[in-house]
């Protein structure tokens, strides 16, 4: 899905850093006014899909990768 790879493609090319949920829902979906419940949902489905789960949620901040998620 379109709005999973863009979240993917912000957490890698940033991977030494913490985005936030703001940072996160305007590259996703362009500037629209979200509420957290999808970016959440979205994170939980991506979860649920990868062998590996790598994304940390930095509480009240937005997200990150895990460093050892191999």
């Amino acid at each position: 899905r379109k709005k999973e790879i863009r979240f993917l493609t912000l957490l890698f090319e940033n991977r030494n850093n913490k985005i936030s949920t703001n940072e996160f829902e305007m590259y996703i979906w362009e500037g629209e006014i979200k509420d957290n419940y999808p970016l959440r949902q979205l994170v939980n489905g991506l979860r649920r899909k990868l062998k590996y789960d790598f994304i940390k949620t930095e509480i009240g901040i937005g997200y990150s990768i895990h460093e050892d998620y191999r």
